[in-house]
């Protein structure tokens, strides 16, 4: 895991943040960053901190590895075999007792609890993926989705390294070169994996919707050492990487043309993806749901000789907020070893 990615002591410490949420200090900054973290108190801050902590996200994971190969040919939104729903029932027992040792630990009425979060969700002032993604995390398409990229991991890494190989070596602006491969957060030389951000991500975080005492949640995303998964071919651009709560897989189709593509939290919302004759690809989420009429967050993927350069904007009518991210590809690693394959008759 990576430096910023939390774990239990972080949650005492957003269970302890009370005293800071006046949000006193002044300035033009603070006054930004009220809307967001009024909202949330000290339980739902604490509640945050503790469904994506590392020790939370370790056990779901080996749940998800231990299960995934029967879950080959699931397909999250298609039609579910019975032993995939008998999965799932056994799956929310254990998230549902994972989140009433939380409940426990600090004298808290799960239904209390939930009641906050669902409020602050509704608030339409933060990032529309985040505390929705949270709620969902014991929901079935959820599930699914992330037995199924488990199962799938060693194939589509496999398929994004193919589709790479052959602009490995290509050039600044050749607009032959291919996007895909497994990526992993590097300096902006391209030459050695990032191991922080700094603060200068801070802003952009700011301007989407995520309140200041969750930045390190997100920041810990980016350090993943499953990779930014890139797969270009023809017209199709899949991408699967980290989220808070889990991994996320979104398909786009690159024409020019808007669809609703589901978010980490279910959310249906609609995105334009382009490309240019530099082999830049451009991909649009066009109406946010928490950011003001007219908004979009649009990111720019562009490859850079040996590395990826990811350009972050956040459109609004009071001007532009940006943030750049470097990759590198990733170093050869062991393939998943997960249990002999099941048939299905």
């Amino acid at each position: 895991m990576g430096k910023h990615d939390d774990d239990d002591g972080d949650e005492k410490a957003a269970w302890a943040s009370n005293k800071r949420l006046s949000g006193g200090g002044g300035g033009k900054e603070a006054d930004d960053d009220d809307d967001g973290d009024a909202l949330l108190n000290p339980v739902v801050k604490a509640f945050c901190h503790h469904v994506v902590s590392q020790k939370f996200r370790k056990e779901l994971d080996t749940f998800f590895d231990a299960g995934c190969d029967d879950f080959e040919e699931a397909d999250p939104d298609g039609e579910h075999r019975l032993e995939w729903t008998e999965a799932h029932t056994q799956y929310v027992k254990k998230v549902e007792s994972m989140l009433e040792t939380f409940c426990q630990c600090h004298g808290l009425d799960p239904a209390a609890v939930f009641t906050m979060v669902q409020r602050a969700c509704s608030s339409g002032v933060l990032d529309d993926e985040f505390l929705p993604a949270i709620l969902n995390v014991a929901e079935y398409r959820f599930f699914v989705e992330q037995m199924v990229l488990m199962a799938h991991e060693d194939r589509n890494h496999a398929r994004a390294k193919r589709l790479g190989e052959s602009s490995s070596e290509e050039s600044k602006g050749d607009d032959a070169a291919n996007i895909s491969g497994v990526w992993l957060l590097s300096t902006k030389d391209g030459n050695k994996q990032l191991t922080d951000v700094g603060r200068g991500l801070d802003r952009y975080l700011r301007a989407v919707g995520v309140p200041p005492s969750l930045h390190g949640l997100f920041r810990g995303t980016l350090f993943s050492k499953k990779g930014l998964v890139i797969m270009h071919e023809d017209e199709d651009l899949t991408l699967v990487f980290d989220t808070v709560t889990g991994r996320h897989k979104q398909v786009f189709i690159v024409d020019g043309r808007t669809r609703e593509i589901p978010t980490i939290g279910g959310t249906r919302t609609p995105f334009t993806c382009t490309s240019d004759d530099y082999g830049r690809i451009r991909v649009s989420s066009d109406r946010p749901s928490n950011l003001p009429k007219g908004a979009r967050i649009v990111q720019t993927w562009q490859l850079l000789g040996k590395f990826l350069k990811c350009t972050a904007e956040v459109e609004k009518p009071g001007g532009v907020v940006a943030h750049e991210f470097y990759y590198r590809r990733e170093a050869p690693k062991k393939s998943r070893k997960g249990p002999q394959k099941k048939s299905h008759k």
